[in-house]
């Protein structure tokens, strides 16, 4: 997933991670940040993890599961005021919304996928 800086240095991109309709702990990082919540694992990691205005980042996010049913959790990235997501490059099954700044993701993991990734 590529995005733009618009403005100003970036140093932190927020990852809240929304299981099932329940919130779990916010994970802030620079360049890399992992969050647990039962049996599911949230990685994310952005490269660069500096950038300036016009600079391009990418983001990838990989959900990962330990446990024996499937899921589809909700996934929600809050991106820093500045950083704008190329929304011509979204996979299927993401959504930005440009007012708040976040963009969501909704993938099934189970026994038989038991990892998906948002690149």
């Amino acid at each position: 997933m590529r995005f733009l800086v618009a403005g100003g240095l970036t140093l932190l991109v927020a990852a809240v991670v929304l299981f099932q309709h329940q919130p779990s702990s916010a994970v802030t990082y620079s360049g890399y940040g992992v969050t647990t919540n039962g049996p599911l694992t949230l990685e994310v990691s952005v490269v660069p993890p500096v950038a300036q205005p016009g600079d391009q980042m990418n983001l990838t996010a990989r959900l990962t599961t330990s446990g024996v049913t499937s899921q589809t959790p909700t996934v929600t990235l809050r991106l820093p005021q500045g950083v704008e997501a190329d929304v011509y490059d979204l996979p299927a099954g993401a959504t930005v919304n440009l007012q708040e700044g976040t963009l969501t993701w909704a993938p099934t993991v189970g026994p038989n996928t038991p990892s998906r990734e948002l690149s």
